[in-house]
């Protein structure tokens, strides 16, 4: 799709400019400097005022419906008010469990429930390299079994998350979802069940 690969290119221009371990650590997902998330968010509302389509833009929009919850980050609408956009972004605490359960499957059930189904961008944060500081900081509940694993998951974040999401969506229909990684300084498209 040719609006993912424009945010794509344009996310990983913005990013050229911040400091080295953005995101390729957790120096700036912190308490006191917790910047990654709501800098990235900075940087793709600013993306996304640029298409042509786009009449305005919600942060942390409520989505619910019939009892369901959903809360991408992001929603791009258009003059009548209908979502054209939805993003979520994962900053490197995040990129974990919550990417198949917390994004994916409610997007695929509002979906469902609400009759609309507009392009759905995850971005996630890992670094797809050796990464001996990388952290696992939650092992309770969605990542519970991953726990023990910090020194696979350091070996290659991306790699590893890439192969637990590629098995947990193995058979799910992921028509009109998007997926961005960021690492280090690089922005790239991927598809999570490429393993599958």
């Amino acid at each position: 799709m040719n609006i993912v690969r424009s945010i794509r290119k344009q996310l990983e221009e913005e990013i050229k400019s911040l400091p080295q371990g953005f995101y390729d650590s957790f120096e700036y997902t912190t308490t006191g400097k917790n910047l990654t998330h709501p800098v990235t968010l900075g940087f793709l509302v600013k993306i996304l005022w640029e298409l042509s389509n786009v009449a305005r833009i919600g942060i942390d929009v409520r989505l619910n419906v019939d009892g369901l919850k959903f809360y991408p980050d992001i929603v791009a609408f258009d003059d009548n008010g209908e979502a054209v956009l939805l993003i979520d972004y994962e900053s490197p605490n995040s990129s974990d469990m919550r990417v198949p359960a917390k994004d994916v499957k409610t997007y695929i059930e509002w979906c469902r429930v609400s009759k609309k189904s507009p392009p759905y961008i995850i971005v996630t944060t890992l670094p797809n390299a050796s990464s001996p500081k990388w952290q696992l900081r939650y092992t309770t509940k969605l990542n519970k079994s991953i726990k023990g694993k910090r020194e696979a998951i350091r070996k290659n974040p991306f790699e590893f998350w890439q192969n637990v999401y590629s098995k947990k969506l193995a058979k799910t229909d992921l028509q009109n979802i998007y997926f961005l990684n960021i690492s280090g300084k690089k922005v790239h498209k991927y598809n999570p069940t490429a393993n599958k």
